[in-house]
């Protein structure tokens, strides 16, 4: 059995903490971190934890003004930036990286695959562990 899948496990017959003393809370927040991490590690990989895409999944390029108006350019630009705060991983470039093959080969399907990577979190990943 995985660490990971150990400690959902152990989350899941609820160990019920009670803030009696300052160690026994400082002890919970740390489980509440592991778990937090843990859950963060099975979660399935999708290509806008890479790259900007749409809801839908396509990849979002970032808007140009160059033929549209300044209200849809601007429109687009907070729905780029939306996107792009949705990305976990730093690095990646839709252009440069065939991120999309790379996930299409199921050789990565969580999060938890790619740790021999040492790939570098985005503060929204980094949020989502310590929240």
């Amino acid at each position: 059995m995985s660490t990971t899948d150990f400690v959902l496990i152990k989350n899941n017959i609820g160990i019920e903490v009670q803030g009696i003393t300052h160690q026994i809370k400082n002890r919970a927040d740390k489980f509440e971190i592991i778990f937090k991490y843990a859950t963060f590690l099975k979660r399935k990989l999708k290509l806008g934890d890479f790259i900007p895409c749409h809801d839908n999944g396509d990849i979002f390029n970032e808007p140009t003004d160059m033929y549209n108006s300044p209200q849809y350019y601007e429109s687009e630009m907070q729905a780029y930036e939306i996107a792009k705060n949705k990305i976990i991983f730093k690095g990646f470039d839709a252009e440069r990286d065939n991120v999309k093959i790379w996930l299409e080969s199921n050789l990565y399907t969580i999060v938890e695959d790619l740790i021999k990577h040492d790939l570098e979190l985005t503060k929204t990943a980094i949020e989502q562990i310590y929240g």
